[in-house]
């Protein structure tokens, strides 16, 4: 990646060089350590976070070993000198801000399992927020309320997920996901 900026990538690679990246999110599988070059700033790392069926079949055909995730080893050797991976904001992402990006490559079977291991403390992140969501629906859904205020409260909910879409960005990525949805099944 050379010269990238408000990039959210998410790949598998033998090995990948940030070069003069700015604001970037890398989620990933990588069989060498993630290597920073340049003036990168703001940069964080995650694990791999997506799954699709034909994942296994793709890994083994590039040539990547799943088992072999050095995501987190971070070579910030040829970054200039002067300033702290810290100072620059490069860094490893909170398992509290991770979240898995879906594609929509039709149905996963239930004996599909993903062959890249997210780390335990990045999957009982995503149990916990999972949980949170669960917890909530049921409370709404146990609440004594008229159908006329259980439609207004949708409403609300629908209208500051849609403002968080905007707000975070990833609004843009449902919808390229809607448009590769849309190629897929032809329309």
């Amino acid at each position: 990646m050379d010269n990238c900026e408000n990039v959210n990538f998410v790949g598998c690679c033998g090995r990948i060089t940030v070069s003069n990246g700015t604001d970037c999110n890398l989620c990933l599988c990588t069989n060498s350590p993630p290597v920073l070059h340049g003036d990168c700033r703001n940069v964080q790392f995650a694990p791999f976070n997506t799954f699709y069926p034909r994942l296994e079949l793709d890994l083994q055909t590039a040539g990547i070993d799943p088992q072999k995730n050095e995501w987190a080893n971070l070579c910030t050797d040829f970054l200039p000198a002067g300033a702290s991976a810290a100072e620059r904001a490069i860094s490893i992402m909170p398992p509290a801000e991770f979240l898995p990006v879906a594609i929509p490559f039709g149905s996963v079977s239930a004996n599909c399992s993903n062959p890249v291991q997210v780390p335990q403390v990045y999957v009982d992140a995503l149990r916990k927020k999972q949980k949170a969501v669960l917890d909530l629906k049921d409370r709404i859904v146990e609440m004594p309320m008229e159908d006329g205020k259980r439609q207004h409260m949708h409403n609300i909910i629908q209208a500051r997920f849609k403002e968080w879409l905007i707000k975070s960005g990833n609004i843009r990525q449902v919808g390229d996901l809607v448009g590769m949805e849309g190629k897929s099944t032809g329309n």
